[in-house]
């Protein structure tokens, strides 16, 4: 997959913020000095390290992705963030031993890196920044919640076909003829963790989808065609 490195111009930090309607212009002057400004390409892949008390907290800017954590049993968890969502959480941080989790870019991505000590020098001194946060957070349970409640009503194909329709309004591209081409990181691995199925359930899922003309059957890339999608939208 493709990633480009992460842009760290100087000036890079202060003109994004600049644009920036969440902060105010007294925290812009101070996250301008300390942020660092990650970009990469849709369809990328990266891994992000938490250390404690060394870390720093992500602020999606642009883009929308998946986020990969690892649970103790070995399986992985994803969760689904857009702009203006920020990770991990004050719950989400280790406590003790280092951490990672793995980005999958839906669309490109340009990312805040604030050092979480300053991140929470911000929280403590400026009340306006705290609302910005509890905003934040606000947004990030609510679509999770939304997303929890699509992913796991009605029967499996029902909740495939939901998750695809779902991801196609949210991240898709809008193809010459009206299809709608899902992002590259939308496996069978991930849509089978959000419908709570295996693998082999999705495969088989995505082959009678194809057959019946809700995704294009001549791709081997999930491409949802445009008179379904428009059918299913409509029907919603």
């Amino acid at each position: 997959m493709k990633t480009t490195t992460n842009s760290l111009l100087e000036n890079e930090a202060s003109d994004i913020l600049e644009g920036f309607q969440e902060f105010d212009l007294s925290e812009k002057r101070i996250l301008e000095e300390y942020t660092k400004i990650l970009k990469f390409e849709s369809g990328s892949k990266f891994e992000l390290t938490y250390v404690p008390y060394q870390s720093y907290i992500f602020w999606l800017e642009q883009g929308s992705l998946f986020l990969e954590d690892f649970c103790a049993n070995g399986q992985s968890a994803f969760t689904f963030l857009k702009k203006g969502m920020y990770f991990p959480s004050d719950l989400e941080l280790p406590e003790q031993q280092t951490s990672f989790g793995v980005v999958h870019a839906c669309q490109n991505l340009t990312i805040l890196a604030i050092p979480i000590k300053k991140f929470d020098h911000l929280k403590n001194t400026h009340t306006h920044f705290i609302r910005t946060v509890h905003h934040s957070l606000l947004k990030k349970y609510f679509l999770q919640k939304a997303l929890q409640q699509l992913c796991l009503e009605g029967k499996i194909a029902e909740r495939i076909k939901n998750i695809l329709v779902y991801f196609a309004k949210e991240c898709g591209s809008k193809l010459t003829n009206g299809d709608v081409l899902l992002p590259a990181v939308l496996t069978y691995r991930i849509i089978a963790s959000f419908a709570n199925t295996s693998v082999a359930t999705v495969c088989q899922t995505i082959k009678h989808f194809r057959q019946k003309g809700l995704l294009n059957g001549g791709s081997r890339k999930l491409i949802i065609c445009k008179d379904s999608l428009d059918q299913l939208l409509g029907a919603s």
